[in-house]
């Protein structure tokens, strides 16, 4: 394992720890209530610091991945393309046929992109780290981060489940990125 792994794991566990400490004591149940509906999270904070404790299979895991996730509401259904390198790209479609893709790394994304109904970039920026955070697992993908509503308990992640899983073996180049909208909205 190299100096990376261990401080991507090194984060996850500090990140894991603020959100036992957050919750602990609030509720008798060990699952965290989220501001998304009645929804509640279906990873507790103990499964989180567990599944930190597994990050370098899940980062394999993750590799050559296409996932669609369902939710958060605000996002509705999204899609995640990493590649074997794990460069991530989020893309969420919007009902407008305007296009929102992060692209990132295993833990955050670093650009934000906005593309009008045309195709073309109508916005573009750099993110700063703590604007907008993910941890992707086989089943959910927590997301924190500035950028994202405020909610009840600051520290507290919204969630989308994945609902599928396909193998992806391509890079994640601009060109890519118009294609893969055009077919998304063409389907």
């Amino acid at each position: 394992m190299n100096t990376i792994h261990y401080i991507l794991i090194a984060i996850l566990v500090f990140i894991a720890f603020l959100i036992l400490k957050r919750v602990s004591g609030k509720s008798s149940r060990n699952k965290l209530t989220l501001a998304q509906g009645s929804k509640r999270m279906p990873i507790s904070p103990s499964e989180v610091m567990k599944r930190t404790s597994e990050m370098e299979k899940i980062l394999e895991w993750c590799k050559k991945k296409h996932l669609t996730i369902s939710g958060p509401e605000f996002w509705g259904t999204h899609h995640i393309f990493i590649t074997d390198k794990l460069k991530h790209a989020v893309i969420c479609l919007k009902s407008d046929f305007t296009t929102h893709v992060f692209m990132g790394d295993p833990v955050k994304a670093v650009e934000y992109r906005k593309y009008e109904k045309n195709f073309d970039i109508s916005h573009s920026k750099q993110l700063e780290k703590g604007v907008l955070e993910w941890k992707i697992y086989d089943d959910y993908v927590l997301y924190q981060g500035n950028m994202l509503p405020p909610k009840e308990i600051k520290k507290e992640p919204y969630w989308g489940e994945v609902v599928q899983v396909e193998e992806f073996n391509q890079d994640i180049t601009d060109e890519w990125l118009v294609q893969k909208i055009r077919e998304f909205y063409n389907k």
